[in-house]
């Protein structure tokens, strides 16, 4: 395997010129650089990232840690971050972690390990102490809207429990009073936070809670299929349904329709992220949109701020906006 040293015997210069070359660290002459730089074109050397980034502290690459590579919302989320790290030569690894413990926790110790410059990751089981090594290591972490209330990470998020309370209070100003709820995992962070706030809406309307108006399952176009086919199975339906994730409402609507039933005529129907989908399909869905592209834009420019200013103490929790959007799906109470 070529080295660095044979790199430096066929440019005839020192090692330490060509580790100068290779880490921007001194001054070399345009000549000596490209001499250097043929060398290695001839010997076909790739510098080590991990061993560069040892000396300099510094890899030049950053890591997101996602639950679920086919949700929409994480696509535009990941859109949103590499246009931002991408203008300052990052490469960034996408991980799919698909909500396992298991793979969560080997994603961190790659990450510990390859020493990248940071991680952005929507946690969905790993814990404070989990992510601890990565502090210690100096790695710069930003958490995306997660339960985890540590002033060691930096969180980019919205107001969950809000936008839970804002899709409830829409179907209730549209008379609604027996309201399902297709919940994602209550031990997820989006599942259990909107569940809250679906809770408090009714609470401060004075609408009793129902146990058997509720079903929650994996945040997926299945579970929510299943938990709507679940309510539905009941004797007495819902007029309307809050579905905590976008993929959970497709997969509710489908499950209104299999039965027979219409949206909104006899069910209305809110998802949560406002992904492409529910703006395309007929009818199209009444959601809460949050800013996904720009929570993944402001993701980036925090761990560049701390990367390049070295500000590794120095944490940030950004709330951004959500809206509801209203769209065929809610129609008021006949």
């Amino acid at each position: 395997m070529t080295t660095i040293k044979d790199v430096a015997q066929l440019a005839n210069v020192s090692i330490a010129t060509v580790s100068h070359v290779l880490n921007g660290t001194r001054f070399v002459s345009k000549e000596v650089q490209l001499r250097i730089m043929n060398a290695m074109e001839t010997l076909n050397y790739q510098p080590s990232a991990v061993a560069r980034g040892l000396r300099t502290k510094k890899t030049n690459t950053m890591a997101i840690i996602i639950p679920d590579i086919t949700n929409p919302f994480f696509a535009d989320f990941t859109r949103g971050f590499q246009d931002v790290v991408d203008q300052k030569g990052f490469l960034v690894l996408v991980c799919n972690s698909d909500r396992i413990l298991t793979r969560e926790i080997r994603f961190l110790e790659m990450i510990w390990q390859q020493r990248v410059d940071g991680v952005v990751l929507n946690p969905a089981m790993v814990k404070v102490e989990d992510l601890s090594r990565l502090v210690k290591a100096r790695i710069s972490v930003v958490l995306i809207g997660s339960q985890i209330d540590n002033p060691d990470f930096n969180v980019v998020m919205i107001d969950n429990v809000k936008g839970g309370f804002d899709a409830t209070q829409h179907l209730i100003d549209l008379g609604h009073r027996k309201i399902g709820l297709v919940c994602g995992l209550l031990n997820t962070t989006s599942g259990g936070l909107r569940y809250q706030g679906y809770l408090k809406a009714l609470e401060e309307n004075g609408i009793p809670f129902q146990d058997d108006l509720t079903a929650e399952g994996p945040i997926t176009y299945e579970g929510g299929y299943q938990c709507t086919r679940q309510l539905l199975s009941k004797n007495e339906l819902p007029t309307a349904v809050f579905a905590t994730s976008d993929v959970m409402a497709l997969g509710a609507k489908t499950a209104i329709e299999d039965v027979g039933l219409q949206i909104p005529g006899d069910i209305s129907l809110i998802g949560f992220d406002d992904i492409p989908e529910v703006s395309r399909t007929r009818p199209r869905l009444s959601t809460i949109a949050q800013p996904k592209y720009g929570m993944g834009q402001e993701a980036a420019i925090i761990l560049l701020e701390q990367i390049e200013n070295k500000q590794t103490n120095t944490r940030k929790r950004v709330v951004m906006t959500h809206k509801v959007i209203a769209r065929e799906s809610t129609a008021a109470l006949k």
